[in-house]
């Protein structure tokens, strides 16, 4: 089989109903199986998949499993020489499963491709970027990185002359993964509930001698955080911890310990400031600066907790 799609789910029925319809309106030209993973769903999104999509492989997880390991539920049973996974809240455009899997063919060494991905009106969205260093997480919480690197920062700006380049990693939205590659480095890492899954795997294939290639003349369509919205300060949480949890892995336990640090520092700086401005804003900023104090709170007193 050429290719097996998987899209991991949760509570986002709409969202999924639409990107199995750009699948089935733009396959690959080879054969091609698609793998649901429903992370415990309320939402009816498999009763929708069961009535809709017949032909679709459906597993059911009683429970939030996370992103990596529900993934890797499929990868296991999945028959594709390539191995498209894809957020529920993504749509493929035409030709662009076919055209990752032709790039794939002539480029062996790839383990790794992503698209461009776009918002709905096409406009550009953040689809690859360095690894994470203790300089670029300090840019990106004090907000010198968009002075820097730009608007999308980690991602750089798009650039006049879309050709693909090889880069550090590449979002996980709509990634294709070479089997082969997979075999030798092995599954998603399991200890990342949900965030820097797909950089922590990049990191790897890059370790056992394997491309990453981001492409922007293909295109895919994403939405962003459709899942992660509907639990706000646990995601907020996930998102610093497993920028932590890469940096045990990738640098060392040190280099972990330090961002830790400097998360705990900027997030109670962000927290003085907001709280010291908030009798002063109008009622439209209250609404939406407390929200942002509480998710500070929350993630001073997990830091300070997982010390």
């Amino acid at each position: 089989m050429e290719l097996s799609v998987i899209i991991v789910n949760w509570n986002t029925r709409d969202l999924l109903a639409q990107c199995l319809e750009s699948v089935y309106a733009n396959p690959p030209n080879g054969e091609f199986e698609i793998i649901v993973v429903d992370n415990g769903s309320s939402d009816g999104s498999v009763d929708m998949v069961r009535e809709r999509f017949p032909e679709v492989l459906l597993i059911e997880n009683l429970e939030n499993t996370g992103f990596a390991r529900a993934n890797n539920q499929a990868i296991r049973i999945s028959a594709g020489r390539y191995i498209q996974l894809l957020n529920s809240d993504a749509m493929v455009t035409p030709d662009s499963l076919e055209a990752m899997a032709t790039f794939m063919d002539f480029h062996p060494q790839a383990g790794v491709v992503g698209p461009m991905l776009i918002n709905r009106d096409g406009s550009f969205q953040a689809s690859f970027a360095e690894f994470p260093t203790l300089w670029t997480e300090l840019c990106l919480l004090t907000g010198i990185s968009r002075l820097v690197i730009g608007p999308y920062a980690p991602s750089p700006r798009p650039k006049l002359y879309a050709v693909p380049e090889q880069v550090d990693w590449v979002a996980g939205a709509a990634i294709m993964v070479r089997r082969a590659a997979i075999d030798r480095v092995g599954l998603m890492d399991e200890t990342y509930a949900f965030y820097s899954e797909e950089t922590d795997w990049c990191w790897r294939m890059n370790q056992w001698g394997w491309q990453v290639w981001y492409i922007p003349l293909i295109k895919v369509y994403h939405i962003g955080a459709a899942s992660s919205r509907k639990r706000s300060h646990e995601s907020y949480i996930q998102l610093y911890d497993s920028k932590v949890r890469f940096f045990k892995t990738a640098y060392g336990p040190r280099a972990a310990n330090r961002l830790r640090f400097v998360i705990k520092v900027m997030a109670f700086l962000r927290l003085t400031v907001r709280a010291l401005m908030l009798p002063i804003t109008t009622v439209f900023s209250k609404s939406r600066t407390m929200p942002r104090i509480q998710q500070d709170i929350a993630l001073i007193r997990h830091m300070i907790s997982s010390d």
